[in-house]
């Protein structure tokens, strides 16, 4: 159990560090979990990432409901650094795709 846990924080890291200028990564705020979007052609990919309400009203005051965060390999906002920096209060990484 605690090797697909990695394995999904591995996954979302290696999105959120990728430049690629594909890659599009949009968040989402739902109560108590952050959601990161990388939106493709036909298929997007959601995690939802489980966080303090401390930190998502920290990136909520960055970021807005919908609000790219890496748009085509290119971080948009300031407040990459504090999710990357936070990043071991991941909790629950649930991935999905629609």
């Amino acid at each position: 159990m605690i090797f697909k846990e990695w394995l999904k924080k591995q996954q979302l890291l290696l999105l959120l560090r990728d430049r690629g200028k594909k890659n599009d990564v949009a968040v989402y705020f739902d109560n108590d979990n952050l959601i990161f979007v990388k939106t493709g052609k036909h298929l997007n990919k959601y995690f939802a990432v489980r966080l303090s309400k401390h930190d998502i009203e920290m990136i909520h005051q960055y970021l807005l409901n919908g609000s790219f965060l890496i748009y085509s390999g290119v971080v948009q906002s300031g407040i990459y650094n504090y999710v990357m920096k936070t990043r071991w209060k991941w909790r629950d990484i649930v991935i999905w795709e629609d």
